[in-house]
């Protein structure tokens, strides 16, 4: 199930919205009513938010919050809402799913969530998901150089990066598309990632 998370000052905005979404989708959402207490959510809490809707009628900048976000997070899909048409041409500094104007329209909303989730499906096919202290973590596929099973731990590594995660390696296969091949007991490799092979070693770019 998909987790909306809802940024608004505007507390009857919110509610509107969360009454339409909780009518027509199959969706937790969770509701912020300042910046700081979504971003305490997102770094601190286990809930972390599939699709966002931030109101850029507040005072705080939440066209910057939305590129901070995505930097972090690069799965979460943004929809902000406005009153201001005029503000639409400044939302593409952050990658919008969608722009809706207030009084949020029902089916407006609904077009916007369902192309949200459309990205979300395309993108579930291309990352590793999985909980790490409490905190949702999500890898792309493409950016694994190789994994590195640690008793029981899985350690991997990408590019100025390092995750672990509780698995067994033969579990993990079972996850990964072709690109990621066992060729070890304890190691996994990303056959793009490679430079050459030796006689008992691959040779992967530089981590």
């Amino acid at each position: 199930m998909y987790q909306v998370g809802i940024c608004s000052g505007d507390k009857e905005m919110s509610a509107r919205v969360e009454r339409f979404i909780l009518a027509g989708h199959r969706i937790n959402v969770y509701k912020y009513i300042s910046e700081n207490e979504l971003q305490q959510e997102l770094l601190y809490h286990e809930v972390s938010s599939d699709i966002l809707l931030l109101d850029l009628d507040d005072s705080e900048n939440h066209i910057q919050l939305a590129r901070s976000i995505q930097e972090e997070n690069q799965h979460i899909k943004v929809i902000f809402v406005t009153e201001n048409a005029m503000q639409a041409a400044d939302i593409f500094e952050a990658e919008p799913t969608y722009l809706l104007l207030k009084p949020v329209c029902r089916k407006k909303l609904d077009h916007a969530l369902d192309k949200a989730i459309q990205k979300l499906c395309a993108g579930e096919q291309s990352e590793l998901k999985f909980f790490a202290n409490k905190k949702l973590i999500r890898v792309l596929y493409e950016d694994i150089f190789y994994v590195e099973s640690d008793k029981r731990y899985l350690i991997i590594y990408q590019k100025n990066r390092t995750d672990r995660m509780t698995m067994k390696l033969s579990e993990l296969v079972k996850k990964l598309p072709s690109s990621l091949v066992r060729c070890h007991q304890s190691y996994v490799v990303n056959i793009n990632k490679i430079i050459h092979f030796e006689k008992n070693a691959i040779v992967l770019e530089r981590v």
